[in-house]
């Protein structure tokens, strides 16, 4: 059986999971890759008590409550969840403006910040454990 190699993103609970669910459409980080294309999603293992708090509070409670998640809920840590499409990278001033509340809330849109757009999401039918890594990484498949 051949082999498939993907890029891979690694993104804290509860923000991979809200990607996987289609509710969370661009990824801001503090640098723009020069990839674009299929980008699976990693949701990393740990979870703080910080993203404890954040899960109680709009609109993460709300949004994450229509699809079955709450704080005690068995999020998929340490696992790929989903496979997008990384369609374009923008600087965070220029997208502000642009997006609803809901948007905003889960990501960082300070200056100096990129946005990732995440296109064409397709959840995995049953979160993969895979050990993830920081940046882009290869996850074989």
């Amino acid at each position: 059986m051949k082999r498939v190699r993907i890029k891979t993103l690694s993104l804290w609970d509860p923000w991979g999971t809200l990607v996987a669910l289609g509710e969370k459409r661009y990824e801001t980080r503090s640098w723009a890759p020069n990839y674009r294309g299929p980008l699976a999603i990693h949701v990393s293992k740990r979870w703080q008590s910080d993203q404890i708090q954040i899960v109680q509070q709009e609109p993460y409670r709300s949004v994450l409550g229509q699809h079955g998640f709450s704080v005690g809920a068995d999020f998929p840590l340490g696992c790929v969840v989903a496979v997008v499409d990384l369609t374009g990278v923008y600087r965070t001033e220029d997208m502000r403006a642009s997006l609803g509340k809901q948007e905003l809330a889960f990501g960082d849109y300070g200056n100096g910040r990129f946005a990732w757009k995440l296109e064409n999401v397709r959840k995995l039918p049953k979160p993969v454990p895979a050990k993830g890594a920081q940046g882009l990484w290869w996850w074989d498949v």
